[in-house]
């Protein structure tokens, strides 16, 4: 079963939403994927990697075509991986409605609260993801860097750039807000969201860390910067 943390980073990006529509349709090549979905072979190899690290998709046999060379391998959907309806649903009005449903039951400080939570519970789990596929307990900020930044932010689609690293601080950029709509809208709500998250995270994985965000996107800013500082050892 696929969890929450990676269900958001595997489809936020459009191209693999188009993989998984048409391998609903029956098992593909990575040639054929190319050739319908125009995209180069390096793009499609990417993708797949992907869908497969989270148990989304399998690799069959060979499928041999008769010409020389080796044969070419067939991709479907894992069975039992994933249940999604097709065209995609509008998740964006989906979001509105329910900031409307929570903002018109919960006072302010109810809602932030929760928002504050939920932060918390979603670095916990991707925490535990992250640690495991890292195969270690603890990070220093070269791994915290490597496994947030360049693995966990690059494969969900936000467009990180890293500014400084040293043994005692990290500060990095994030080009693309996969909640823009709503945090615009609800700027107050997403930070209390996000903020407890990334604490949360870099708490369990490195142990005492303060973490300072410069900008914010939902606010105004042109991106979400972020500055994660560690003690010397």
């Amino acid at each position: 079963m696929v969890d929450l943390v990676t269900m958001g980073q595997v489809f936020s990006a459009r191209a693999r939403l188009r993989i998984v529509e048409e391998l609903l349709r029956g098992p593909e090549t990575a040639d054929s994927l190319g050739a319908k979905l125009s995209l180069r072979p390096v793009t499609v190899h990417h993708h797949l990697r992907v869908l497969a690290n989270a148990g989304l998709l399998e690799e069959m046999a060979p499928r041999r075509s008769g010409k020389s060379g080796r044969p070419s391998s067939l991709f479907r959907l894992a069975p039992g991986s994933v249940s999604l309806q097709f065209p995609p649903r509008n998740y964006q009005l989906f979001a509105e409605l329910l900031m409307g449903l929570l903002t018109a039951h919960l006072p302010p400080k109810k809602l932030l609260a929760a928002a504050r939570a939920l932060g918390k519970q979603f670095g916990r789990e991707l925490a535990t993801q992250l640690l495991q596929r890292s195969g270690r307990q603890r990070w220093d900020i070269a791994l915290l860097r490597k496994w947030l930044v360049d693995t966990h932010a690059a494969e969900g689609g936000f467009a990180p750039e890293v500014l400084e690293e040293t043994p005692t601080c990290l500060r990095y950029r994030l080009h693309n807000c996969v909640i823009l709509e709503m945090a615009k809208k609800h700027p107050e709500f997403a930070c209390a969201l996000d903020m407890p998250m990334v604490r949360t995270l870099t708490q369990i994985t490195n142990g005492r860390t303060s973490v300072r965000q410069i900008s914010c996107m939902g606010h105004g800013g042109e991106c979400c910067e972020y500055e994660i500082r560690t003690p010397s050892r």
